[in-house]
């Protein structure tokens, strides 16, 4: 669900709530939370620090990307969305990137004659 989906939802149908969600999401120097411990963190409502957001919950998986480096992904939707299924989702994603920046070489391509 993309930005102009989650406008849609019912919690964001006061214009300065929009707003300040919309903010926060197009601003780069916001940052979500990073996961302290483990490979996942879900904060869900007055959990979240930002007051953007207060009325949301944050599902954000981490990512190796080697060299002792690792990337974020995140989810920001509805309190009332389905946990397991976006968990799910985002760890298998998570987990599909670090095998992907885990490859120190392109595959070889298929049509490469010898």
């Amino acid at each position: 669900m993309g930005t102009s989906q989650l406008l849609k939802l019912p919690e964001f149908r006061d214009a300065d709530k929009a707003h300040q969600l919309m903010s926060f999401l197009s601003d780069s120097k916001e940052n979500l939370p990073v996961p302290d411990e483990g490979p996942m963190k879900i904060l869900i409502g007055p959990e979240n620090v930002s007051e953007a957001l207060q009325d949301t919950s944050v599902v954000v998986a981490s990512y190796d990307i080697g060299n002792d480096m690792r990337g974020l992904i995140g989810v920001v939707g509805p309190t009332r969305m389905d946990y397991g299924t976006v968990a799910a989702r985002l760890s298998g994603f998570a987990e599909g990137l670090t095998r992907l920046f885990g490859k120190q070489e392109l595959p070889p391509k298929e049509d490469a004659k010898e």
